[in-house]
């Protein structure tokens, strides 16, 4: 079945391959290898002839050349030759093998670093096991230290989760139609060296129907945006916790439990689990259920359509990091390895990651370079921008690290270490140095594009909100594929809400086509932010300013009578004219020294980078205060 990516190009989505054939151009036999000039033979590097008929996933059929399968699909192809005993001919002999050995070094090393990755200890802590067997080894500990921790820890479990079981009388029957499940303990260390230990449902156990095992979360950017919204309108920010909330909520599915011995008395009996427990399967899905149920009858609040777990009222107003630095430094110690003290730039350098052609880490450096990764990805989500574009390039080689990259990731923490005090600052000021831009007249072109408010949009209320957007493409940037990568800005008033970069899937041959899909991208995004917002009864001001540093851009997307030259970019083209023509956006050149989505798609020298940074984030001072540096 045929889809269109986010840059506009069609893509083949396949399922499997169900049939082949060779016609007479196709190398056969003996013909498939050829002797060197030092008498040395060589297989022979063709795949002329062959075809593969592929099932796509809406159903069709389709032959493909087995050059364009190959590259595509390589293992699945590789699969299919084995399973029709075609590796022996010469189109397949010379990379079918090669490419399942490779498969499976792969998979072989993913499984090892999963076997490793469970550590025993965390802090130094030695941690129990998970079961009946990581209780008892609880106990041990405790005796052996002569300390009451986890001991301590399991009764406040135990305290915690009891309201949540009907335990059964040894004579009394477990009620007709509900299933046995185990429960498990997992235990825990906190920051503060705190002991936890946590009883579970052992999920797998039961089976429940799809409808009943998801539920949503708020995302980032509404987050985000509700911080802009209350300093705009001078609201109060509060927050809560609940203790141990999913046990607030029914137990969607009919299930009970024999306790263990860490329920004291209780040991051996049969009990109903009435309230959802941690790791079932339905457990989020209980637990958003009893939230909505609460806050739409009780607090009368109403569920926003563009963000289903943003929930809104109307009401009279009243008057009235050290980036897991020291866990880095732990773990690094054994391996004789520092975090650098004088760092200027967040890689290396000259460092191209796609270049790097040291030997691979062995299975417990890979695997802290997972973590390592993971928790550069989450700062990024918590508004590292300054980093974002050298995380999304080192995530990329995390199945098969080299030590390149893990010494980059090690020193993109250097970098944090050294320049902790950028932080991320919801400003609900207007952007009010920006120039207005002159619409230009569509009518003649797109008189069929309108702007479709939703029918069920609330009256907007309080102060309205603006819109300012950065787009960027680093054409070519991946030396080796050659692929270019999109960035995207887009501010509300002066508050960063959404940063995207992301490698695009095609090859550009010019810098237009991959500014003109990164704009495309970046449109797609703001639609959908305004959506959110009116549906959230915010009113918005205006049109979308939008900076490109591409000029073909800017013209042909701002000047009606412009004609596009480049036929393979026609989607991106008409969608992002047509958005202007209804005044969505509007879009103007910066020049790209000045383009602040620059630092989502290139490495950049240290004073480059800080300029441009200085107007996205804020910079704490060591008074305590903040200071916007623009």
């Amino acid at each position: 079945m045929m889809n269109v990516d986010d840059e506009g190009n069609t893509m083949y989505r396949i399922r499997k391959f169900i049939d082949h054939q060779c016609d007479g151009r196709a190398v056969k036999g003996d013909d498939g290898w050829y002797t060197t000039s030092n008498g040395l033979k060589r297989p022979r590097k063709t795949t002329k002839g062959w075809k593969l008929l592929a099932e796509m996933k809406g159903g069709e059929t389709k032959w493909l050349d087995l050059s364009v399968a190959k590259e595509a699909y390589p293992i699945e192809v590789a699969e299919y030759a084995v399973a029709n005993k075609l590796v022996s001919e010469p189109a397949f002999a010379w990379w079918v093998p090669y490419t399942l050995r490779k498969r499976d070094q792969v998979l072989k090393a993913v499984k090892r670093r999963a076997v490793k990755r469970q550590k025993p200890e965390i802090f130094g802590i030695e941690v129990p096991g998970p079961g009946p067997k990581g209780v008892a080894r609880a106990y041990e500990l405790d005796a052996e230290n002569g300390t009451s921790h986890w001991n301590d820890a399991l009764i406040k479990e135990v305290k915690t989760i009891l309201p949540a079981l009907q335990i059964l009388e040894e004579d009394e029957d477990v009620p007709v139609g509900y299933q046995l499940i185990e429960l498990m303990t997992v235990f825990d260390v906190k920051m503060d060296l705190t002991r936890k230990a946590r009883i579970c449902a052992i999920g797998d156990q039961t089976d429940p129907p799809m409808s009943v095992t998801y539920a949503s979360v708020v995302t980032r950017e509404s987050i985000r945006l509700a911080f802009v919204i209350a300093a705009l309108n001078g609201l109060n920010v509060l927050s809560a916790d609940v203790s141990g909330a999913y046990l607030n909520a029914k137990c969607a599915k009919k299930v009970y439990c024999i306790l263990g011995k860490e329920f004291g008395e209780y040991a051996g009996k049969k009990a109903i689990l009435v309230k959802a427990f941690y790791r079932l399967k339905s457990l989020g899905f209980a637990w958003r259920i009893l939230c909505a149920d609460v806050s739409k009858e009780q607090l009368e609040f109403q569920p926003c359509r563009g963000d289903m777990d943003v929930w809104r009222r109307s009401c009279q107003r009243k008057d009235g990091s050290n980036y897991y630095g020291q866990v880095v430094k732990k773990r690094i110690a054994p391996m004789q390895l520092t975090l650098k003290k004088k760092v200027y730039s967040t890689l290396p350098t000259g460092y191209k990651p796609e270049l790097d052609s040291t030997p691979f880490v062995n299975d417990d450096t890979a695997i802290l370079y997972m973590q390592l990764i993971g928790i550069l990805r989450w700062l990024v989500e918590l508004g590292r921008i300054d980093v974002a574009a050298k995380v999304s390039m080192l995530s990329s080689y995390n199945a098969m690290p080299r030590e390149g990259h893990f010494h980059a990731a090690l020193h993109i923490f250097a970098y944090l270490q050294k320049h902790p005090d950028r932080i991320l600052v919801m400003d609900c000021g207007y952007a009010d140095h920006l120039r207005p831009l002159k619409k230009a007249d569509y009518s003649q072109f797109y008189e069929f594009t309108k702007d479709e408010l939703p029918s069920d949009m609330p009256t907007p209320l309080g102060k309205a909100v603006e819109f300012t957007m950065f787009v960027d493409a680093s054409h070519a940037a991946n030396v080796v594929t050659r692929q270019s990568r999109t960035g995207v800005l887009i501010f509300v008033n002066k508050a960063p809400i959404i940063w995207y970069l992301k490698t695009q899937n095609s090859v550009e041959t010019s810098s237009f086509g991959s500014e003109f899909s990164a704009l495309k991208t970046g449109v797609e995004l703001l639609e959908g932010l305004q959506f959110k917002l009116r549906m959230m009864g915010i009113p918005i001001q205006g049109y979308c300013h939008t900076c490109v540093d591409n000029m073909s851009v800017v013209k042909n997307s701002s000047v009606p009578e412009s004609q596009l030259k480049k036929k393979s970019n026609a989607v991106a083209y008409h969608y992002v004219r047509s958005r202007c023509a209804i005044d969505i956006l509007q879009i103007e050149w910066i020049n790209s020294a000045e383009n602040l989505a620059d630092v989502l798609t290139k490495i950049q020298p240290g004073p480059v980078r800080d300029r441009l940074i200085e107007h996205i984030m804020w910079k704490a001072k060591q008074n305590g205060k903040l200071a916007l540096l623009i």
